[in-house]
Order: structure tokens, then sequence, then C-alpha cells
């Protein structure tokens, strides 16, 4: 689906190369969007988070916190929580995250998809953070297959993950893949050779 969308992209527009994109192009790739959305929401790139409370407090759930406690959430086990994400919510699904007419659309509760915070505290650096993941997974995808091997993010193995959990979610083998050089270059890669 990724590869299609680049590819309608490029072809209403001949002169796109992946590193001359305009934010506007990059915004206009809903689908990596999602899949971007989605990796980040079952594998967090900071999976546990900590807050200090300001006065003393009752949480949603009637929780009573004190003023200057640690209060920690797990974004990495929010992230597969069946009641904010459905019975799905260990598979990889991209569209849970497009409308009906294909269109990126936000979580469905702000605060149940808190890779980069929410509310008051939503990271200023979150439209360029896509952007770079964007930009980069443009110009990788159109030059390499990626494959991955010995059954990836099946929902099978996501019932015990190899990952570490760390400040940040690291894979306790790495993640192997196999990468093979795209047979035919498109013809935006080809134009980006000829220029470097």
């Amino acid at each position: 689906m990724i590869l299609k969308e680049l590819s309608m992209l490029t072809t209403s527009s001949p002169d796109i190369r992946p590193l001359n994109l305009t934010f506007d192009d990059l915004k206009s790739l809903n689908y990596l969007h999602a899949a971007l959305s989605e990796s980040m929401r079952l594998f967090p790139p900071v999976p546990i988070s900590s807050r200090s409370t300001v006065d003393d407090d009752i949480l949603p759930d009637g929780t009573y916190v004190r003023k200057g406690w640690f209060v920690d959430y797990s974004v990495y086990a929010m992230g597969r929580m069946e009641s904010l994400w459905g019975c799905d919510c260990r598979e990889f699904k991209p569209e849970r995250w497009l409308n009906d007419n294909g269109v990126y659309q936000q979580a469905y509760d702000p605060f149940g998809y808190l890779v980069f915070n929410g509310g008051l505290r939503l990271c200023m650096g979150k439209d360029l953070a896509y952007f770079q993941m964007k930009l980069v997974a443009v110009a990788v995808m159109h030059e390499f297959e990626i494959e991955v091997v010995g059954g990836g993010g099946t929902p099978e193995r996501m019932v015990d993950p190899p990952y570490s959990l760390s400040l940040l979610l690291n894979m306790k083998n790495g993640l192997p893949v196999r990468v093979k050089k795209r047979q035919v270059a498109p013809v935006m890669l080809q134009e980006l050779r000829m220029e470097i």
C-alpha cells in the first residue's frame, strides 16, 4: 500500500524526488503516516514515561496522589489495551488510523496514544519527527526491498515479544531483515543519482 501511495504521488508530479519532497507532499502520504503511527503504537520508542505531581490530586479512576509523588505510565502497555484499541489490539493494522476516504485521522482517544505525549504536553517536534520518518521511509523504500525474516511481528509473537524494557524500547536480538536492491530503480531515484 505504501509503494502504491508513493507511485501515485510521483506519477502526479514527475519532477518529485525523495530528497526534494515538500512538507505538503509528505503530508499527503496518509497510509505511510498511518503505518508509522501504528508501528509506534505497538513499539513506542519511549515505552514508559514518568510525571511528578505538582499538587495533591485524584486521578480519573479515583486514585489519590500526593504532591511530589511520581506517577509512571506505560505507553507500551497502552498500545495493547483492548479497551482502547479493540480486540485486534495486538495486530499491526494501519487502517485503524484512516477514515472511510483513506485520509489519516487521529487516534480514537487522544490520551490513549501518548507516543508524543498529549494535551498541553504534546511534543512540539511531533510534525517534524513524522516529516523525517516519512522522508527516510520514502528514500529507503524506493531503493530497496526489505523483508522481515523469522516471523516478524505476528500476533502470536506479540504475546511474548522479544523486547527489553529500558528508557528506549530495544529488540533483544535486533530485527533480522533481508535487504535487496530493487531491480528497476524508480525514475525519481535515477534522477537523484545524476544530480549527485
